[in-house]
């Protein structure tokens, strides 16, 4: 299992997560954090659309939704 750097120590692969810093209308929106490369991870929005949106982000702008 891959595990994030000591910045969110915590995170790990299919974690639910938010955006760290969330624009405007972007607070409610959760990911799963389906990959973890060095000081990227790669996120898929949790959503009911057939073909999700996933996006890569510096690890830094993500950290947990329980958070």
């Amino acid at each position: 299992m891959m595990r994030a750097s000591t910045h969110n120590v915590g995170m790990k692969t299919n974690d639910i997560v938010k955006y760290s810093k969330p624009q405007k209308g972007e607070k409610d929106i959760r990911f799963l954090l389906r990959e973890i490369n060095g000081d990227r991870v790669l996120i898929e929005m949790i959503c009911e659309w057939v073909i999700k949106p996933t996006e890569m982000v510096a690890i830094t702008e993500v950290c947990k939704a329980d958070e």
